[in-house]
């Protein structure tokens, strides 16, 4: 009998502790208590403040060698199995090579001065050079309506990917459609 009571209290404290910790939490997280408390310079709190934007740093800072890893494909060394696939994969890298990366002052120099480069120009524009004429998607009229349409609907850079096999049919059917009509 005295177990029961003192179990339906723990549970009833236990319950009343989650409601204010809930309410608590819910009213800390407001812009105006978080100035409140930076304007008071605690110690502690400035503490948090420094563990924040040393944790922001770093995770940034690895999201740019992430970047950079896939961009360079060095972790998996392929680049894809479809035109589409490798016209993502250029985006990707026109994209990294074009932004701001907290880990490279310079990130084209990624692919200047090293092996990277010269893999990617043989490797993935050279199928473009070399198929361009006799496969229509790898001709320069086919990137750059997929460029368009990556830029247009915000899927540019990595995730073009699916974006462009939905797409890449598309664009062939409608270059070639002017072809069926005048002959069929």
């Amino acid at each position: 009998m005295v177990k029961d009571e003192y179990v339906a209290k723990a549970i009833a404290q236990g319950a009343e502790d989650k409601d204010l910790s809930r309410k608590a939490s819910a009213e800390e997280m407001t812009v105006q208590y978080l100035t409140e408390q930076a304007s008071m310079s605690t110690p502690d709190y400035a503490q948090q403040v420094r563990y924040l934007n040393t944790f922001m740093y770093l995770n940034n800072l690895a999201q740019s060698y992430s970047d950079a890893i896939s961009v360079a494909q060095i972790d998996t060394k392929k680049y894809g199995i479809s035109a589409d696939e490798i016209i993502s994969f250029i985006q990707a890298r026109d994209q990294f090579v074009s932004q701001f990366n907290l880990a490279f002052d310079n990130p084209e120099v990624l692919y200047d001065e090293t092996f990277l480069g010269e893999k990617f120009n043989n490797g993935v524009l050279g199928m473009f050079d070399t198929f361009g004429s006799t496969i229509f998607e790898f001709s320069n009229t086919y990137k750059r309506a997929a460029d368009a349409l990556s830029k247009m609907n915000s899927k540019y850079g990595r995730y073009s990917k699916k974006f462009l096999k939905r797409v890449g049919p598309r664009i062939k059917a409608a270059y070639l459609l002017p072809f069926f009509n005048q002959y069929i």
